[in-house]
């Protein structure tokens, strides 16, 4: 019958019933839901989908890869139209269309995609052709009718599945009927699966179990438990793999009647742990009981199993096994069963944790501290507090930050009202704990207990806790305290707070008018702490009151206004400090005066680096001693130029500061080669000839490599951008100028950062990133002689390249990176010669290069790069 209605319509066409094939195109898109749908009666539902089937038919039994796929996919489509609710009539006319079309004689590619359709639409209508096409001369076609009845919602696919299993005589029939019908759940078949547990074939017995455990019954698992007594070899295996996953189905009693009898001493370690699982989940209170008895189990991995699912039962009486549990256990065991009683949170574990405080074992010691830090409360507070005296290195850090993480009611009332109590090691450490647990409420009472507490460390801890908790309002008691010399410390122990403080108040009035009050009233030792804290503050009163103290005669105050001058946010107090340098004799006032001189410059904004090389040079004109040049020499290495480098240099030879000189010299060439590789170069070969630090020479000789590596790229640069134009992606504005094209020297140019390996410089690196946007690079190249040069120019994304101010290459271009993309040959004149990029981005990725050589591709001898 179907073969009648193909040639009927195939004589339809004959007779120019059909329509054009750009018709059927339409009929193909609309039944492909790519168009709008049209009415239409059955009778011309049938003809439209005739035609596309007949249309796509050739192409579904094609040998041609790409004509077969287009065509499959153009099926599928429509199959999955057709299946939507409401389109009955249309997955009838398709059903019969694709039972038609898989027919025999049909190509084998053809009928096994028909096929497929056929199960992705799911209709009962094509059941009964799969039964037929399970008795096809082609296992192909079978394996497909087997699949597609398996996947087939529809009950009539199981009853045909379940017919065939019943008849099955091969065991490859056998086992494809078996697997169908486990893998469709279908529980009606657990009768006949079971028939073939006594097959004589081991391979037709295994999918038989297989099967039946994805199959989950009561009584079929009794047959495996029964039929695993006696079994074997892969059979017993296969069976106690199936049992556990029939458990895991089953659930309740019958599952936990399977996980006791596989968790039989007899078994395997891996079984008897996968039901010691099962039992956690299934067993009820009996569980708990046997997971009791396993964490004392002479079987490692039982024991960890246990513990690890006693923990998850969550039951919080729990946390005293595992303590007692504790004593024995070793190793990675011990710190389970640490974070077994962790998960279990019960405050009161952490009482018998302490012992294993002492442990040899450190890190036993500090996941003991954590837990107590995780499950304790205030009971454990002070036994905590005391440890963090007693121990030390990074156990004594644990306990403090066990001590931060306690939990509970007004945890941190409980810490101050300790500390008012404790002696003065311990009090110290429950300030700090206060700081830690950010405890702003508790500074006033804090501040208090400083205030009138001598101890040294405690005056420090509450400097700590002051620089942690205190805001703007604090600095007034702050003040207060030092103004009173009730706190005897150093500036480097107060300082801290003060800092602290000022950084939460931008206006530098603000914070210097306390202090200034302050030194009015303030005894011996605590107006100069505060005339050194005035320096933090940078307001012009601060800085008159610094300055008159300088020129007075208080030595305690001058001494301590030279430090402020030191601690000056901004580059103002420079000269102040340039002037005492050059007039002070060596001791400490020079020390602060010319290390602050160093800050100042360090500070300063709006300056260029070679501005920032003639202070640092003016400096080193200053510098007496070896620590001050050394200082000095620093200072000139940070503006990372080569004239810095050059002055470098200069001090290899020196007795005093060579060594110095060499690790700066290091340093900046490093930074700089790619840009200066001649006189990089030679900076490291002095190096190389003087110093014997094998250090500094392993780190020259790096640097040397790095400037010869890739010897033909060019890796010197200056760039220019971003540019942008308004509604202007990276492609249109390839050919829009911008000022380095127009006049080079009126643009903006920074110098370039270091090319990576393959000698590409990265514009995203360069504070440049963005798309729709484009750069300028710059360079000179020397060659000895005028030549022809082969150059490989790669680019993210387009390119434009001048040389010497002509236009030789071109490629606007949307693409990756890649070293040498472009070929491009141009006539180099003797001597210098200028490079000039243009770098287009679209987006993403953002970079260029350019690699130089002979024609013949050999290296141009004597060529050197320089950065314009």
């Amino acid at each position: 019958m179907k073969k009648r209605f193909i040639v009927s319509g195939l004589l339809a066409l004959a007779l120019g019933v059909s329509v054009r094939a750009a018709g059927v195109e339409d009929l193909l898109k609309e039944f492909r839901g790519l168009s709008t749908e049209q009415e239409r009666s059955a009778s011309e539902l049938q003809s439209a989908l005739t035609q596309v089937m007949e249309h796509l038919a050739p192409g579904l039994g094609s040998e041609d890869f790409q004509v077969r796929e287009q065509a499959q996919g153009a099926l599928q489509d429509v199959a999955l139209r057709a299946g939507r609710p409401g389109a009955d009539e249309e997955q009838s006319v398709l059903t019969d269309l694709l039972v038609a079309y898989s027919a025999t004689d049909q190509p084998s590619l053809t009928r096994v995609w028909c096929i497929r359709m056929l199960e992705q639409m799911g209709g009962v209508a094509a059941v009964d052709a799969l039964d037929g096409y399970l008795d096809d001369e082609s296992d192909e076609i079978q394996d497909s009718a087997r699949r597609a009845l398996q996947r087939m919602p529809a009950a009539e696919a199981a009853d045909v599945l379940r017919k065939r299993l019943n008849s099955a005589q091969t065991s490859e029939q056998k086992i494809g009927f078996m697997t169908a019908l486990a893998w469709r759940g279908d529980r009606e078949a657990i009768g006949e699966i079971q028939r073939f547990l006594k097959d004589s074939d081991d391979q037709v017995v295994l999918a038989a179990i297989n099967s039946l455990a994805k199959l989950p019954d009561a009584r079929a698992v009794r047959t495996l438990i029964d039929m695993r007594a006696g079994a074997e070899g892969d059979i017993k295996v296969a069976l106690t793999e199936a049992l556990l996953t029939s458990a895991e189905g089953l659930k309740g009693p019958t599952a936990a009647a399977v996980y006791r009898q596989l968790y039989s001493r007899d078994e395997a370690q891996a079984v008897r742990v996968a039901a010691l699982v099962g039992l956690s989940r299934e067993a009820g209170e009996r569980a708990l009981q046997v997971l009791r008895e396993a964490v004392q189990s002479e079987d490692y991995l039982i024991r960890t199993t246990a513990v690890r699912l006693l923990a998850e039962l969550g039951r919080p009486e729990t946390s005293r096994l595992f303590t007692g549990l504790l004593g024995r256990a070793a190793g990675e065991e011990r710190l389970q069963i640490l974070r077994a009683i962790e998960d279990l949170g019960e405050p009161g574990a952490a009482f018998w944790l302490f012992d294993l405080v002492d442990d040899e074992d450190q890190e036993t010691a500090i996941a003991a501290l954590s837990v107590i830090g995780t499950v304790g409360d205030a009971s454990i507070l002070g036994r905590l507090a005391e440890l963090t005296v007693a121990k030390d290195g990074a156990v004594r850090e644990a306990a403090r930050t066990a001590m931060a993480r306690l939990k509970g009611d007004e945890m941190n009332a409980q810490i101050l009202r300790a500390a008012q109590r404790s002696r003065d090691g311990v009090r110290a450490e429950l300030i700090r704990t206060l700081s830690r647990r950010g405890a702003d409420e508790t500074l006033d009472q804090v501040m208090a207990m400083v205030e009138r507490d001598r101890n040294p460390e405690v005056q420090r801890a509450g400097m700590e806790a002051i620089a942690g908790m205190g805001g703007p309002e604090a600095l007034q008691k702050l003040v207060t305290m030092v103004a009173a010399s009730s706190i005897k410390m150093s500036p480097e122990e107060v300082m801290p707070a003060f800092s602290a403080l000022f950084s939460k108040m931008p206006e530098a009035n603000a914070k210097a008018e306390p202090v200034l009050a302050g030194i009015a009233k303030a005894g011996q030792h605590g107006k100069p702490l505060l005339m050194q804290a005035l320096g933090m503050t940078g307001s012009d009163a601060a800085l008159t009151a610094l300055r008159g103290a300088v020129a007075g005669a208080d030595r305690d105050l001058r001494s301590a206004a030279i430090a402020g001058m030191g601690l000056w946010p901004d580059a103002r107090v420079a000269k102040d400090l340039r002037d005492l340098v050059a007039a002070l004799p060596a001791g400490a006032d020079r020390v602060a005066a010319f290390d602050g001189l160093l800050s100042a410059i360090g500070r300063a904004e709006g300056l260029e680096k070679d501005q920032l090389l003639v202070l640092y040079r003016e400096v080193m004109g200053l510098a007496k001693s070896e620590s001050e040049q050394a200082a000095a020499l620093r200072g000139i290495a940070s503006t990372g130029t080569v004239d810095g480098l050059v002055e470098i240099v200069k001090f290899l030879k020196d007795p005093q500061l060579g060594a110095a000189a060499a690790a700066s010299a290091v340093e900046v060439a490093g930074a700089i080669g790619s840009a200066y590789p001649e006189q990089a170069d030679a900076a490291m070969q002095a190096v190389l000839s003087v110093s014997e630090d094998d250090a500094v020479r392993t780190k020259a000789s790096d640097v040397v490599s790095m400037i010869h590596r890739n010897a033909d790229m060019v890796r010197a640069w200056r760039v220019s951008g971003p540019y942008m134009a308004e509604g202007k992606n990276g492609t249109q504005l390839f050919d829009v100028p911008f000022a380095p094209e127009l006049d080079g020297h009126s643009a903006q140019w920074e110098v370039g950062r270091q090319p990576d390996d393959d000698g590409k410089i990265n514009l995203n690196g360069m504070d440049l990133a963005g798309d729709n946007r484009v750069a300028y690079i710059w360079s000179q190249v020397f060659v000895p002689a005028a030549m022809e040069v082969a150059m490989g120019v790669g680019s993210d994304d387009g390119v434009k390249f001048w040389l010497n101010g002509v236009l030789v290459h071109q490629n606007n271009v949307s693409r990756g990176h890649g070293v040498g993309q472009d070929k491009v040959t141009a006539d180099f004149k003797e001597g210098w010669n200028d490079l000039l990029l243009k770098v287009t981005n679209s987006g993403s990725d953002w970079a260029a290069s350019v690699r130089l050589r002979k024609p013949d591709g050999t290296m141009i001898e004597g060529m050197r790069v320089r950065m314009p």
